[in-house]
């Protein structure tokens, strides 16, 4: 199963729709994460890091996150950011997800250690200044579903009680464009809802692509942070992992190995990505989420 490197005009045209069959990827930017003044971090201190761009393109905009520490600027067309570390010690990961208009052209992510000591002195090396990337640093992306065009998303719910509703919208931030947006109900007991995004990946094989990602976050209005992911196959089957989130009103991207999942069927029957949300596990009954670029990577 191959990836398309180079794509004429018409061919990207063609990528852009609905789903995107195995064979077929967006080029993609090689990149690296350069930490200044290096990967080890004392509380309460920063540091610089770069995104290094191989070769660098005209209006690309860098979002990033932090899972403890904080981060100025979070969203900018610049390609650095400032890093504050936590103020207790522990490990730290920064993402960076790279995006030209409504497309994500790169992602990646670096572990820092915050330390809680003094400074490294001559007798104390200080660690390398590029740090390290913890994914390749080419990573190539099978998207299922971007919302960019149409994709054929819908809601399901317990009959007769549940309740879900799925759109299409323009995000409010206009850098990620338009987004799968679901409204759910499961206040019964037994209720279930959800959403689901069909695709196809004919010849799909896990060991090419052992992961799977997108993006998420909830409604300033409430949301779950218990939900169940879901593949499910043609053979009714479905190899799901149920997921515990900190899920904030801010995107987050998601990265699940599939290898997590529970086995079933075969992977080449494989035809839909679902979320469920469960009256017995929602930490929130009602609510609303919004999901964004769902792919597999490797």
């Amino acid at each position: 199963m191959g990836i398309c490197v180079k794509c004429s005009a018409r061919l990207v045209s063609a990528c852009l729709v609905a789903f995107f069959f195995v064979g077929c990827s967006l080029p993609r930017l090689e990149a690296t994460l350069k930490v200044e003044p290096g990967v080890v971090v004392m509380a309460g201190k920063t540091a610089e890091i770069k995104a290094n761009i191989v070769k660098p393109r005209n209006n690309l905009e860098f979002i990033w996150r932090a899972e403890r520490g904080t981060l100025n600027p979070q969203h900018s067309t610049r390609y650095e950011t400032t890093y504050l570390a936590p103020p207790l010690p522990g490990q730290d990961r920064v993402f960076l997800e790279i995006r030209e208009g409504t497309r994500t052209l790169w992602n990646g992510d670096v572990i820092l250690d915050v330390t809680r000591g003094e400074e490294p002195t001559a007798s104390t090396p200080r660690p390398s200044a590029t740090g390290y990337v913890t994914q390749p640093l080419t990573v190539q992306t099978l998207t299922i579903a971007s919302f960019s065009e149409p994709v054929p998303l819908g809601p399901f719910y317990t009959p007769g009680q549940g309740w879900a509703e799925t759109a299409v919208v323009v995000d409010r931030d206009p850098a990620r464009g338009r987004v799968a947006r679901l409204a759910y109900d499961v206040s019964q007991t037994g209720d279930y809802a959800g959403l689901y995004v069909r695709f196809r990946a004919p010849n799909f094989r896990p060991e090419e692509w052992p992961a799977l990602t997108f993006w998420l976050r909830g409604d300033s209005g409430g949301y779950t942070r218990k939900l169940k992911v879901e593949l499910k196959t043609r053979e009714v089957k479905s190899g799901w992992k149920i997921i515990y989130i900190n899920l904030t009103d801010q995107w987050q991207r998601f990265h699940l190995r599939l290898s997590d999942f529970q086995p079933f069927g075969s992977w080449d029957s494989m035809d839909e990505f679902v979320l469920t949300i469960e009256n017995h596990e929602a930490t929130a009954p009602k609510g609303v989420l919004f999901l964004d670029d769902v792919a597999f990577e490797r």
